[in-house]
């Protein structure tokens, strides 16, 4: 049975026809800021954020994706690989690929 599974300490505000596949969760623990995760965004797998964080629209994220705390921002479409780590802003586009924050423009 695949359950979807959102656990937070803070509001999140969803955009419109966000989708989260089967199995799907997102978690976030800590005080602060509101979440807002914009339009059209799949989630796949387990999405960790912090408070604060702010998503763009049309974005994809890999299972294991990880926002660490701060209010970082996610550029409208951008692709997180799987297990990646955000630590700064991500500009528009961009591919985000392992823990060492690397990211490409398209």
């Amino acid at each position: 049975m695949n359950v979807n599974v959102i656990f937070s300490s803070v509001p999140i505000h969803f955009g419109k026809g966000v989708s989260l596949t089967h199995g799907a969760s997102i978690y976030c623990t800590g005080v602060g800021d509101d979440i807002y995760i914009g339009d059209n965004n799949i989630i796949r797998g387990e999405l960790i954020l912090f408070p604060g964080a702010r998503i763009g629209n049309r974005c994809v994220f890999g299972t294991g994706t990880i926002i660490v705390a701060g209010s970082f921002s996610v550029g409208n479409g951008c692709v997180m690989s799987h297990g990646c780590t955000i630590t700064q802003d991500v500009p528009d586009n961009s591919l985000v690929v392992g823990r060492e924050d690397w990211y490409s423009t398209k």
